[in-house]
């Protein structure tokens, strides 16, 4: 992951998806700028200034992002939202020890980029099921209102902690979601 294009991964190819989101950002002065995202069918989520520019950083999703929070779940980190966006149409992506925070339009296109990006890690959207023979990956319940964290209940026999954690809370429908690396193998 880099926001350099001298390491830019360049086997890139066949698009998922892509549009204009705000991401937070800057070297000096900080602040929410207009960027045009693409997701690859190789997993790699980059950002350019426009459609055709170079590009300006890029994170794999499913062997770099460690960690995907989104809405309330960033209340105590995330920047301050762009004038007449909302904390819940945000998410912020941790990878290589850097965290790039990401505005969307609205929720309807916060749940669309989610679930590509879920699939993109290698996992099943919230929601959804698992394709037949599939396993689908332990889901951890998420604790009740007023619950801290730590009083899970233990995993049960089987469960790897490497593989994954996610979550569905009903906030006004903002969906939590962390996920843990993916050991490589």
């Amino acid at each position: 992951m880099s926001c350099s294009t001298s390491d830019y991964v360049s086997n890139m190819s066949g698009e998922v998806k892509k549009g204009f989101l705000r991401r937070y950002g800057g070297w000096l002065f900080k602040s929410w700028k207009k960027k045009f995202f693409v997701l690859y069918r190789d997993n790699q989520l980059a950002w350019f200034d426009g459609p055709g520019d170079s590009v300006d950083g890029h994170i794999n999703i499913r062997t770099e992002c460690t960690m995907l929070k989104v809405g309330v779940q960033m209340k105590n980190e995330a920047p301050t939202p762009d004038q007449g966006s909302r904390l819940q149409h945000m998410f912020s992506l941790t990878g290589m020890g850097k965290t790039y925070y990401i505005q969307t339009v609205d929720e309807q296109d916060l749940v669309s980029w989610l679930s590509v990006l879920y699939q993109a890690k290698g996992l099943v959207p919230p929601g959804q099921q698992p394709p037949n023979g599939h396993q689908a990956p332990y889901q951890q319940p998420v604790p009740a209102l007023g619950m801290t964290p730590g009083m899970h209940q233990p995993p049960p026999p089987g469960f790897h902690p490497g593989v994954t954690y996610q979550g569905k809370i009903s906030l006004r429908t903002c969906i939590i979601l962390i996920i843990y690396q993916q050991p490589l193998h």
